[in-house]
């Protein structure tokens, strides 16, 4: 067997290879190698190591085209969104479920779980409404809230506040 029909069946096999390995490099390197076949089999490209080297030179633009085609042919779905998350909870209410003094943790309830929390001004007590001002790490900086800063529907129950137990 001569070195062009050997370079052609390893490249069918990369070619068919693309079927269980997919990620368009296994299809880009058998495309490569079958253009070098093309080469062995015109005389172009007589021994082994010519066909090798001209096999790496192909790969690498042919592996590129072939994934932008790929990815141009089906493209994926993308969404850019914000991943400030802490951004979005900053500002809310939340109820004070263990107490707080300034310089040691306690801990707050938003939605269905309890945080840790600290507050730099004043103590805090439990069943009192703090607003989450920032995030240090994992414990969240309160500070306290009047019933005169709240909103009108706000000032009685908060409606995103669960009752104590």
């Amino acid at each position: 067997m001569d070195l062009s029909a050997i370079w052609l069946c390893v490249s069918l096999l990369l070619c068919l290879a693309e079927l269980v390995l997919p990620g368009q490099v296994s299809l880009g390197l058998g495309l490569s190698g079958l253009l070098v076949s093309l080469l062995l089999w015109a005389g172009i490209a007589s021994t082994w190591p010519v066909a090798a080297l001209a096999t790496l030179v192909l790969s690498i633009p042919i592996v590129l085209m072939v994934r932008a085609f790929c990815s141009w042919l089906m493209p994926g779905d993308t969404a850019v969104q914000s991943t400030d998350e802490d951004g979005a909870l900053e500002g809310q209410v939340v109820r004070v479920v263990e107490t707080i003094e300034p310089g040691r943790d306690g801990r707050v309830a938003f939605g269905d779980s309890s945080w840790p929390a600290m507050s730099n001004q004043e103590r805090l007590e439990a069943g009192q409404l703090a607003r989450l001002h920032m995030r240090a790490g994992l414990v969240w900086v309160v500070v306290p809230v009047d019933s005169e800063d709240l909103p009108a529907p706000l000032a009685g129950d908060h409606p995103g506040l669960k009752p104590l137990p």
